[in-house]
């Protein structure tokens, strides 16, 4: 139909499990949050999870092909553990938990940000962040600073919490940014991951293990200028 034909901003989401822990605990957080600071500038509620890519635009028969087609190239990832929660500058980076960065994550980011056509990285030309949000807005430091406080001592003082989780699917999110209230935002797609890895996987890890492990860009095999 017409509508199909339209284009929206769309998001790959990695969610924890349904029922578990993180889920519960974080869910019932950002509820709370965002009904507590609305007043101060923050969004209405959303789920849980790590943008793994976000921020392409097309059709939705485009992105649930384009999403079927990076859960075949991905597997399981490893979204663990978190390691602080801290605040940001940007509306939709305003208090969250980050995730100690791994090269799983950052593979998969880089082949899902190939997938949509978008640049890899977290803006700015500063290398991906992968982060769990507890509150979207702009909002005075003090605000940010007592919800960093508190969700350190509720969320990240939790062992269960802490440990992240293994992601076993991906999902796809239409994600209007202007709209603050989120209210519009809708998963339209839940994709499973496989166990084993498989060559484009494999292919794009290898080189991404060559890049971050070359501060000179050449390859590792290559023979090295010598440094004093």
């Amino acid at each position: 139909g017409r509508v199909d034909a339209m284009t929206s901003i769309w998001s790959i989401w990695l969610e924890p499990p349904p029922g578990g822990a993180l889920a519960q605990r974080s869910g019932e957080f950002i509820k709370v949050q965002s009904a507590r600071l609305k007043p101060h500038g923050a969004s209405g509620p959303f789920a849980p999870h790590v943008t793994l890519v976000g921020g392409f635009e097309c059709s939705l028969e485009e992105a649930r092909k384009r999403t079927v087609q990076l859960a075949a190239d991905l597997a399981r990832i490893p979204v663990a553990p978190f390691m602080d929660v801290t605040k940001g500058e940007r509306f939709h980076q305003c208090v969250y938990m980050r995730v100690e960065p791994n090269d799983q994550l950052a593979t998969a980011h880089a082949i899902a940000a190939e997938a949509f056509g978008v640049k890899a990285g977290n803006g700015g030309g500063s290398p991906y962040m992968p982060h769990l949000s507890l509150v979207y807005g702009d909002l005075p430091e003090s605000d940010k600073d007592a919800c960093v406080a508190e969700a350190a001592a509720q969320l990240y003082g939790d062992v269960e919490v802490r440990g992240g989780w293994e992601a076993t699917n991906i999902s796809l999110w239409r994600t209007d940014v202007s709209d603050a209230t989120c209210e519009s935002w809708e998963r339209v797609e839940l994709v499973p991951l496989r166990k084993c890895s498989l060559v484009k996987w494999a292919r794009f890890y290898e080189d991404y293990i060559k890049r971050t492990q070359s501060p000179d860009g050449s390859p590792r095999d290559s023979p090295r200028s010598a440094r004093g």
